[in-house]
């Protein structure tokens, strides 16, 4: 393991934490899995390239919406920027978005409820997590990405 990376550590919360570069840093499998909302006024949320049923961006648009429901949010943006791209691909306002991952703990429970009002074909997601678009997104986006 290199001197950057450093042993998970657990708090007396139950929280679990990675020291990156000297910082202790949620960690992202911890999050993901728990629906640990991160504070994203100190760490940053998971990457672009991330996918939860191959969807591209929703991890990262789930991340920030926990981080917004949480008051944690520092300058990231839960409702507008990129994230507005998986709204549109749901067809849902940001806000029904926020009620779904208010509901549901994990990120496949709010996959499942986001599926469950538009259900998406493979094709579909392919197109939307291939695209141009998303392929951009996530090149502007690449120094705004969790090393770990």
């Amino acid at each position: 393991m290199s001197a950057a990376f450093q042993s998970r550590k657990a708090s007396s919360d139950g929280t679990v934490s990675l020291r990156i570069n000297g910082r202790l840093r949620p960690s992202s499998r911890y999050h993901q899995s728990e629906g640990y909302a991160l504070d994203l006024r100190t760490s940053r949320p998971r990457s672009p390239y991330e996918t939860v049923g191959g969807i591209r961006f929703l991890p990262r648009t789930i991340d920030k919406m926990r981080a917004h429901l949480s008051g944690t949010a520092g300058d990231y943006l839960a409702h507008t920027g990129a994230s507005r791209r998986i709204f549109k691909l749901f067809g849902i306002s940001s806000g029904t978005f926020e009620a779904i991952v208010k509901a549901n703990q994990t990120d496949e429970e709010i996959l499942a409820a986001l599926m469950a009002l538009k259900k998406l074909t493979p094709a579909e997601i392919d197109r939307f997590s291939n695209g141009l678009y998303m392929r951009v997104a996530c090149w502007l986006l690449r120094n705004d990405c969790d090393p770990s």
